[in-house]
């Protein structure tokens, strides 16, 4: 690590060692309205240190996480929700590039993948009316992007189309667009044996593996099936449907398409983009 590596960590212990003082004042207040105000003036004043612009990402990384901590203290969480939409208007994709990834990598993110919590998706959606903070929606999808047409049709309240959700997938990732389409109805798929099936329909199960999801995983990471991919394309349809007897198998086949997507789809080549999708 170097001298300046190690300045930039320091800075961001202070930052932090400071935002849980004044949190824990404001725990011992009873989350006073004057204790929460304070609080909330010591997060925006680290918002504001030259430092957090910096190359470095340490200190972002650290008062951003700070934002998303106090959504599970039902006292501070709508001032955070509020502070979350003031940071994604604040700053654009095409500006603003590392604080934009600072504040996908912190908070977005976290609020996109599973499991769902209708709350916080449906304030991650609603930030799709705004055309200011519209960009956060759709970049919190980037390392899932199966994920973005099941939630928008659940919590975007018409915020984010299905059209929507095709223009920035074609736009965000465009090496991706002609990839062989994994399409998964998990209604239908009551057990193993009939996700296997449809794997290989679509894309082939991988010659010589057992029917396993650990030989599939082994095998997309590797590389291995048809001349198409991996990467895939997947698309998910009707996750909250899957039968009882398959209760467990989209949580895992999940982190299965999440592994191949990060290997083999790039899904971080040319950065963050602003949203264009009308």
């Amino acid at each position: 690590m170097t001298t300046e590596d190690e300045a930039q960590r320091r800075l961001a212990d202070d930052a932090e060692a400071e935002i849980e003082a004044a949190l824990d004042r404001s725990k011992a207040s009873g989350h006073a309205p004057e204790q929460r105000a304070a609080f909330w003036q010591t997060v925006r004043r680290w918002l504001q240190h030259p430092d957090l612009l910096g190359e470095d990402g340490y200190l972002r990384i650290t008062v951003h996480n700070q934002i998303i901590f106090r959504t599970s203290i039902p006292e501070m969480k709508d001032e955070a929700f509020a502070l979350m939409q003031e940071l994604a208007s604040q700053y654009q994709p095409a500006a603003d590039p590392g604080m934009c990834e600072s504040l996908v990598i912190s908070i977005f993110e976290c609020f996109a993948e599973p499991p769902e919590y209708p709350e916080t998706l449906h304030f991650l959606h609603s930030l799709a009316a705004d055309a200011r903070t519209r960009w956060a929606t759709f970049e919190a999808y980037r390392l899932f992007p199966w994920w973005l047409p099941v939630h928008s049709e659940k919590y975007s309240a018409g915020n984010v189309t299905p059209a929507d959700c095709e223009a920035w997938f074609r736009q965000r990732f465009p090496w991706m667009v002609d990839k062989t389409r994994v399409v998964i109805d998990w209604s239908t798929v009551t057990d193993e044996a009939v996700l296997y099936d449809l794997l290989d329909r679509q894309c082939g199960f991988p010659t010589g593996r057992t029917r396993t999801l650990e030989a599939l995983d082994d095998a997309w990471d590797d590389g291995e099936t048809d001349a198409n991919g991996p990467p895939y394309r997947f698309e998910f349809r009707h996750p909250d449907k899957v039968p009882p007897s398959a209760n467990g198998l989209v949580g895992i086949f999940d982190e299965i398409a999440k592994t191949v997507w990060l290997i083999h789809g790039d899904p971080f080549r040319g950065g963050l983009h602003p949203e264009e999708a009308t």
